[in-house]
């Protein structure tokens, strides 16, 4: 019979370590089960199978911890059966090693109400930082460049101001040790779709949510108000409430400055226009007329818009041109992981479309190829429904990151998300996987 191995299916070790008929009964029984978890088969040449993949594992992708609970349970109990019967137990020493099941069974299915209670979040109820504002009545804020004060007009609509009832913006930690170890390639991206232009915010349909990619830095909207077009501000044009958002962080800082992985969740801002901004993004904006800018302006029907906001670590001048640190990888990562996982984790029972695209590839001198190939690995392990990325003039980037991710995929499935992203540093050079500057 050949051998067949597993990472820890029961809670005894002794029994999974000792060779035994039990283990191998135990091995064959759980085979099917295994697979569907998704296990890796390592070896199909000869008889020996080595599948890596296990029921905790299992539950922390689940979008229904659930079900990791019933198949735990079917498995323990398996367990049981299978040690009796090779052991031939009696009436007594039975009734113990049930009890100890029942035992088991309890600290098993805690740890995995553990697991469901973090994949919503590991941060602590202290450390999530929230505001909400209704900003009927306020009038429009002070040192506003002249085109946006304008196009803020506009989108005004002939009413006295902008009246978004309930603002919602909430701040997120996030802590990295519990994702280090999990398999990169252990979930995956339902669809991915690569647009022109950029940010379209199509109305949010029956058990989906829409979702779309601030690119920010730490502090929010800090140049919401300048004479500057880059997508933060865009977005804000679009979204004039959030320009009253910008008000109250000025007020009170702390409310809406991004520490280390930390991410925020907007609800409630409505998209009231659009802006023609291909005709004078980045510093053009402010060399325009005002006429000339208010005529790349549409107003719009009003509708709510979801918005998640994340910073990119700034490229340093000594940078540019050089190979990746693991450090700044990471930080792409994992600021990508947490907020496509924690939109996940809020929006069950419903599909999420994120809609992302450059971040970080402006001002903060970010590589697009890099960018992109740490979104699409973070959006595959949250398990995203939908992914649609605007690459803009970087999709050449955009394709060389696609067929790089997935032509890793078939080799490298025990890689855990730690080691994905120190080989990836590892081998940057060699992957044209360099800081760039906000000026390429």
């Amino acid at each position: 019979m050949g051998t067949v191995q597993t990472n820890y299916f029961v809670t005894n070790e002794y029994l999974l370590n000792e060779k035994s008929y039990f283990r191998e009964a135990l091995d064959l029984v759980t085979l099917p089960v295994r697979a569907f978890l998704n296990g890796h088969v390592v070896d199909l040449r000869g008889t020996s199978v080595a599948l890596k993949r296990n029921v905790f594992d299992f539950s922390k992708t689940i979008a229904n911890p659930n079900l990791a609970l019933l198949v735990s349970r079917v498995l323990r109990f398996a367990v049981f059966v299978l040690f009796a019967y090779f052991y031939n137990f009696s009436l007594v020493s039975s009734g113990l090693l049930c009890l100890k099941y029942l035992i088991e069974s309890s600290s098993i299915e805690n740890q995995i109400r553990s697991m469901e209670q973090k994949s919503e979040g590991p941060e602590s109820s202290k450390e999530v930082r929230s505001i909400t504002l209704d900003t009927t009545g306020l009038e429009k804020p002070e040192k506003l460049h002249s085109h946006k004060s304008a196009i803020y007009d506009k989108m005004k609509g002939g009413k006295s101001w902008i009246e978004d009832t309930n603002i919602r913006l909430t701040i997120y930690p996030f802590k990295r040790d519990g994702v280090k170890q999990l398999l990169i390639f252990s979930n995956k991206c339902g669809e991915i779709k690569v647009h022109e232009g950029f940010f379209s915010y199509p109305n949010a349909k029956e058990l989906q949510e829409e979702w779309t990619a601030n690119f920010s830095t730490p502090q929010l909207f800090s140049k919401c108000l300048d004479g500057d077009l880059t997508q933060d501000e865009l977005q804000v044009m679009e979204h004039p409430g959030l320009y009253h958002i910008k008000r109250k962080i000025d007020e009170k800082p702390e409310i809406g400055t991004l520490k280390e992985d930390e991410i925020a969740l907007i609800t409630g801002a409505k998209r009231r226009g659009a802006f023609l901004a291909n005709y004078c993004y980045g510093k053009r904006f402010a060399s325009r007329s005002t006429d000339d800018v208010q005529g790349y302006a549409f107003k719009l029907d009003e509708a709510e818009s979801r918005i998640f906001c994340m910073s990119a670590p700034k490229v340093l001048p000594e940078q540019v041109g050089k190979p990746y640190k693991k450090e700044d990888l990471e930080a792409l990562f994992y600021r990508s992981y947490h907020a496509f996982s924690k939109i996940k984790a809020l929006a069950k029972p419903q599909r999420i479309r994120i809609h992302t695209g450059n971040w970080g590839c402006g001002s903060s001198g970010h590589n697009p190829r890099v960018v992109a190939l740490m979104q699409v690995a973070a959006a595959h392990l949250a398990g995203v429904d939908v992914l649609e990325y605007y690459p803009l003039e970087a999709k050449k980037d955009w394709q060389i990151a696609i067929y790089y991710y997935e032509s890793l995929k078939p080799g490298f499935s025990s890689w855990t998300v730690d080691e994905f992203l120190t080989d990836m540093a590892m081998r940057a050079q060699d992957r044209g996987f360099v800081y760039k500057s906000h000026r390429d």
